[in-house]
């Protein structure tokens, strides 16, 4: 009966594993775990488990679906109806373990694998200027979830924006930060750099005792605070600091019309290094 779930996935789910079925069969495995349906979510996703614990080469399948995920992504730009699912099973495969051969620091042939990386750069194009408040937290999920490999390229970018979404506009995408970058920091407690202090239990309570999704003027010395703790450095933006500027108030409150939000989206932008 291809219409139960419980039937259809697990016999879709093993052509993953065939070069001519791959693509197609992702694409739909990726919009069903992203989905809404919860029985669908559930069958679909089980039969991925299924697979990865049945294969005989879980590093070669990591990497194949790795390369079709990120493929998926790249051909899907701004295509909300296959990001944001595909934003969510990115996230279930990275906190699950499924890619973890993945690491980018790994010793092996040819150096680590650049997935991740290439992962991280689609995630942090699609958040660009985004203003979709469910995109931008399963973004924030995916960019936490990467935290788990501790090579500098994928980690300190990663630290970077989910420090700059602790300030971002909308309160649910400040909190959905703060309460993914607290399960990573306790998950992986190499995430914080060690000193002869005691950093790691300042970071965790300052990230789990502040209200994130109090006003942006309210935290904004509490997450800078986090910068140094994490040891990321906050880059100025090319050309040193601007220096005030005197502005119209009729041209002020026009452009604040047209473009709501606008001057924290640009904070966001410049902290995030785009």
């Amino acid at each position: 009966d291809w219409a139960a779930p419980s039937v259809a996935f697990p016999r879709m789910a093993v052509l993953l594993e065939k070069d001519c079925f791959r693509a197609s069969v992702l694409a739909g495995l990726v919009i069903s775990i992203g989905g809404l349906s919860e029985s669908v979510v559930r069958h679909s996703w089980a039969s991925v488990q299924k697979l990865f614990r049945d294969t005989p080469r879980p590093e070669e399948l990591s990497a194949l679906l790795a390369r079709q995920l990120i493929a998926l992504l790249a051909s899907s730009a701004a295509q909300d109806r296959v990001m944001i699912p595909a934003f969510k099973t990115a996230h279930l495969l990275l906190s699950n373990g499924c890619f973890d051969a993945l690491d980018p620091s790994r010793p092996e042939e040819g150096g680590g694998s650049p997935l991740p990386i290439a992962l991280l750069l689609l995630v942090q194009a699609e958040l660009r200027g985004c203003k979709d408040v469910v995109k931008l937290e399963s973004g924030a999920s995916v960019i936490a979830a990467l935290l788990q490999y501790d090579a500098p390229s994928v980690r300190e970018p990663c630290l970077q924006t989910l420090l700059a979404l602790l300030c971002h506009r909308f309160p649910k995408v400040r909190r959905r930060a703060g309460e993914e970058l607290y399960m990573q920091v306790l998950t992986h407690p190499g995430i914080v750099p060690e000193t002869e202090g005691e950093s790691g239990e300042e970071v965790v309570t300052l990230l789990s005792e502040t209200d994130w999704s109090d006003e942006v003027p309210n935290i904004r010395a509490t997450r800078d605070r986090l910068y140094p703790l994490l040891g990321v450095a906050r880059k100025e933006p090319e050309g040193g600091p601007v220096a005030p500027r005197t502005t119209d108030p009729a041209r002020t409150e026009q452009r604040n019309r047209d473009s709501p939000g606008d001057g924290t989206y640009r904070d966001l932008v410049k902290e995030m290094h785009y």
